[in-house]
């Protein structure tokens, strides 16, 4: 009888411990492939914009915004029926907000020394200003609802200013990191969350010049790339187009080249015109919409980012042609959806400013992440 039992007994615990390590390996334990060390001097040749830019070692805090709007159209109306309802001086306590002008800078004016105030920074290469706004969006069930939204706009010298970080400074699959971590570790100013490749385990990674990852996505899952060039310019592309190496040679004639690629996508705006629809929304969805983390270039070298709360009452989120309308309403001609939902975070000067969420109010906490982009 007891030999009867024995071996069921036996199979039922190697099964059970089989299976709780077929867990941990798949979502818990870590599968780095190799130590992240980018080389100090890759970025020691980047062009530099032209040194006809203004600059001011006694800059007031408010001069680092316009105090007209004659030079940012007012917002038309689009697809997704987007109005700005409330400034970032809101007064709501629901939300972190952060107090200043709605209006984005005419043009940097560069400090020599680091110069802060709760929504801009300045130094001698970098001018960052934060708007925080609240818009009205179409819901699902086609009603005007509020969704907060922090927009960044980003003037740089040079794109070697823009660098990305991996969770924990290794590359592979199961490493994760706050990107608050990431961005207080590499000294960053300002910082977003990135692709999250890590999820993945196909498209290309390119991140400050090194290639980690160049095997093709499926076509079905191919929903475009962005590279971002160390000239400061952005081209987007399918890989079933193009190689890591094609990318990274396409303008060597100029010394300009791709030093940075992300394959989440899909691609948002292109020529200033939004091309995704209603139909275009990731694998995951919610009832209500989601939060998005999105960068975008107005010129070289001239960029603005935006991160939108979503899963909150008080605010709802953005569906993806929500976010595409967003940023070309804000000047932007090439527009790249990195990761969203519960991974969208925006971090400024040692803060987060965000509610990152993945089940709404009752999960309100930074999601890990395998990487972020940020600005130091």
């Amino acid at each position: 009888m007891i030999k009867k039992l024995l071996f069921p007994l036996v199979f039922g615990v190697v099964l059970a411990g089989y299976s709780t390590f077929a867990l941990l390996d798949t979502f818990v334990v870590e599968q780095p492939m190799q130590d992240v060390s980018f080389d100090s001097h890759f970025f020691d040749d980047f062009p530099t914009a032209s040194s006809s830019v203004p600059t001011s070692s006694s800059k007031p805090a408010s001069s680092s915004v316009n105090e007209t709007s004659s030079s940012r159209p007012e917002s038309s109306s689009s697809s997704s029926e987007i109005s700005s309802s409330s400034s970032s001086s809101s007064s709501s306590s629901s939300m972190p907000v952060v107090p200043g002008t709605t209006i984005f800078p005419d043009a940097p004016i560069y400090t020599d020394t680091p110069t802060y105030t709760e929504n801009t920074y300045t130094d001698s290469h970098m001018c960052i200003t934060i708007l925080t706004e609240t818009v009205q969006v179409k819901n699902k069930k086609g009603q005007m609802v509020d969704t907060v939204v922090y927009c960044a706009d980003i003037y740089l010298t040079s794109a070697q200013y823009m660098k990305t970080a991996l969770a924990k400074d290794k590359y592979g699959q199961k490493i994760v990191e706050r990107t608050s971590s990431m961005a207080e570790r590499h000294n960053a100013v300002f910082a977003i969350n990135g692709d999250y490749y890590g999820a993945q385990e196909r498209g290309y990674v390119l991140r400050n010049g090194t290639v980690f990852r160049d095997s093709k996505k499926t076509v079905d899952m191919d929903k475009g790339d962005l590279a971002i060039y160390t000239d400061g310019s952005f081209e987007t592309f399918k890989e079933a187009n193009k190689s890591v190496e094609d990318m990274q040679a396409l303008k060597l004639d100029t010394g300009i080249k791709a030093y940075q690629i992300f394959s989440f996508g899909p691609i948002l705006v292109e020529d200033g015109k939004t091309i995704v629809s209603e139909k275009d929304e990731v694998a995951i969805s919610s009832k209500l919409g989601n939060q998005r983390t999105a960068i975008g270039i107005i010129d070289n070298l001239h960029y603005r980012v935006a991160v939108c709360d979503g899963r909150l009452s008080s605010s709802w989120g953005m569906e993806l042609y929500q976010m595409a309308d967003y940023m070309v309403e804000k000047g932007c001609k090439t527009v790249y959806n990195l990761d969203g939902g519960g991974s969208s975070t925006i971090w400024f000067n040692g803060r987060l400013l965000n509610r990152p969420n993945t089940n709404g109010e009752k999960d309100i906490g930074e999601r890990e992440v395998s990487d972020c982009v940020y600005f130091a």
